[in-house]
């Protein structure tokens, strides 16, 4: 799992702002979404394409690396530090969400509309990718790495159907004090929810 260049924006002076349209691999910085603040337990992400699958890696400071969820497709934003990827196909309203937690628990969603994805029962948005989530974690260091895979053709994509498809990626990070809320940061700034494609980067290729 390459995660070089993604550690060394971690521990960078310089915070890139977010950008709108996007290079495949390039790191991407996470700040506070609804105000872009720098937060202080720092983390990074990129997407990529091999193989027919795309490969979404994190690289997170965290002094508490937890989640309790203990089974797939748990509400796990709600029990402790996720690493959340949304991917909405070109040319489309619906778009797919993807967690991962750092004991390799995963949630799929398939959301129809962003307009309505609050109306629809939680239950009814679950759905199979093929996602699949590995871990690194290095506590010593405050140190997870993450990736979440999902192959092109379960989504209904291939290579040339990728171009001027929109991504964002999101991370909860809990405190050691429970009390607390949690910290939850992305790589782009939306004005109410993350839930909202218009402003989530945009595939290009060079």
């Amino acid at each position: 799992m390459p995660y070089e260049k993604l550690i060394q924006l971690l521990e960078s002076d310089e915070v890139p702002a977010p950008p709108t349209t996007y290079s495949l691999g390039t790191p991407l910085a996470f700040f506070g979404y609804l105000d872009g603040h720098v937060p202080a337990e720092r983390g990074a992400a990129s997407l990529n394409i091999a193989n027919g699958y795309l490969i979404a890696n994190g690289a997170f400071r965290d002094s508490n690396i937890k989640n309790n969820a203990t089974k797939d497709n748990q509400e796990t934003w709600t029990t402790g530090d996720v690493f959340e990827f949304f991917f909405q196909p070109h040319g489309r309203e619906d778009y797919y969400e993807a967690h991962g937690t750092p004991e390799g628990i995963k949630l799929q969603l398939h959301i129809q509309d962003y307009r309505t994805f609050r109306q629809i029962p939680f239950e009814q948005k679950i759905c199979d990718v093929g996602t699949t989530v590995e871990n690194q974690i290095f506590r010593e260091q405050n140190l997870w790495l993450v990736q979440i895979k999902i192959p092109l053709v379960r989504l209904g994509l291939g290579m040339p159907g990728v171009p001027g498809s929109r991504f964002a990626f999101v991370r909860w990070n809990y405190p050691h004090d429970e009390a607390n809320k949690p910290v939850t940061t992305a790589t782009q700034i939306f004005p109410k929810t993350a839930h909202f494609p218009p402003k989530w980067h945009r595939i290009t290729f060079p």
